[in-house]
């Protein structure tokens, strides 16, 4: 099997000042223009580009073949060297107020065979841990899963994460009781790169523009539902 290539289709990539288009204070001017022959594979979309991946996996399956021996010995050479079971230092989460007197301490934790972390806490006047949310459950049977941002409230009493499941970094906040497990509701929106802080019974959370650039600070109040822009930055990076 031949490796594939990837065909050349001439392209003129302009950089610096262009009318119209701001691109800072400082752009290159005059602006100059640069080959790009490969600027077509950008289209995610296409029919074209995804058929150069699916031959480019199927070059590296055919060339791979013979070795899955030798694939499991250095995978299994390397999992020696990692301890599986393993917990973290449990630590007050940073943006509460009572600090170092809080009444929980959260840590994660992982497990053997497991490939995802498990999100805990322990009662430091009782010494009682409980298991928080388990990321393995979250992950059953999903091509693709990235959970980040993992928050309590001031009381306690909710947490929060943001998850991804498709790949993009563009997250879906989710927050429910620790007692109960239940989801609250609420109409904050997908969140790029899952960017958000609580504060209070508020959350600030960030947002993205089309090219997933973050430009705003939103505040989210949990009693009025209400939607409060505190920042939003307008020029365009260089």
């Amino acid at each position: 099997m031949e490796r594939p290539t990837i065909k050349r289709i001439p392209h003129q990539v302009f950089f610096g000042k262009m009318d119209g288009v701001f691109r800072g204070e400082n752009a290159m001017f005059p602006g100059i223009y640069r080959e790009d022959n490969y600027f077509w594979l950008r289209n995610k979309e296409s029919q074209e580009v995804l058929d150069v991946l699916h031959k480019e996996n199927d070059y590296t399956r055919f060339i791979m073949n013979g070795q899955e021996s030798t694939q499991n010995n250095l995978y299994q050479e390397l999992l020696s060297n990692v301890k599986e079971d393993y917990d973290s230092l449990p630590l007050p989460q940073s943006h509460l107020k009572e600090g170092w007197k809080s009444k929980y301490y959260y840590f994660s934790r992982t497990l053997t065979g497991k490939s995802y972390h498990l999100h805990c806490r322990v009662n430091m006047e009782n010494n009682e841990e409980e298991i928080l949310l388990d990321e393995n459950n979250l992950a059953f049977e999903k091509k693709s899963f990235h959970l980040k941002s993992f928050r309590v409230n001031e009381e306690q009493k909710l947490m929060s994460y943001c998850v991804d499941y498709n790949g993009s970094e563009n997250y879906n906040l989710v927050i429910q009781s620790i007692k109960t497990k239940e989801n609250i509701l609420h109409s904050i929106p997908n969140l790029m790169y899952g960017g958000y802080e609580w504060y209070q019974n508020s959350i600030y959370y960030l947002q993205g523009n089309n090219e997933n650039r973050i430009h705003q600070l939103w505040n989210y109040d949990f009693y009025t539902k209400e939607h409060v822009k505190i920042y939003e930055e307008t020029e365009e990076p260089l």
